[in-house]
């Protein structure tokens, strides 16, 4: 009979995505309640992940399972500029989606006493998430070359 326990930093992790999850849901429900055909929702639901991965990692990177994982770093860090073009240019095509078409013609079947609410709730977290995930995956990146460097110079991350 063997006794299979969790790391502390597995069982954090599993927290983590839960909490993670739980926010994408917490945020993305008034959109599905009412909008349920959001064009951007998979994009949406990157950023919030994004969002709060990177920021978690950026700030509480010690606890994580990936605190010695040297390739991983400098993975990352090799491959932030194509993050961040990646979420600019989501972020430019939603802007320009929004922007080009008016409320009634994204969401005719949403009431029209909902409906500019809703466009300005979704406009205000998806440029947040959106504006957030690129600060915060160039935050984690800082935070990665450090971590690289410092496991380089002292052996300690």
């Amino acid at each position: 009979m063997t006794n299979t326990k969790l790391e502390p930093k597995g069982l954090l992790e599993i927290v983590w995505w839960v909490t993670t999850s739980v926010i994408v849901m917490g945020v993305m429900f008034p959109i599905w309640k009412d909008f349920p055909h959001f064009p951007f929702q998979t994009t949406n639901i990157l950023f919030i992940i994004a969002f709060v991965t990177f920021t978690r990692y950026a700030f509480l990177f010690k606890y994580t399972f990936l605190v010695d994982k040297q390739r991983f770093k400098i993975g990352f860090v090799a491959l932030t500029g194509l993050t961040v073009l990646y979420f600019v240019n989501y972020i430019n095509d939603f802007s320009q989606y929004v922007d080009q078409n008016e409320a009634a013609k994204i969401m005719p079947q949403v009431l029209s006493e909902n409906r500019d609410a809703l466009m300005a709730y979704i406009k205000n977290e998806m440029l947040f998430f959106g504006i957030g995930s690129v600060i915060a995956a160039i935050v984690l990146a800082g935070r990665l070359a450090i971590s690289v460097w410092r496991w380089h110079n002292y052996k300690k991350a």
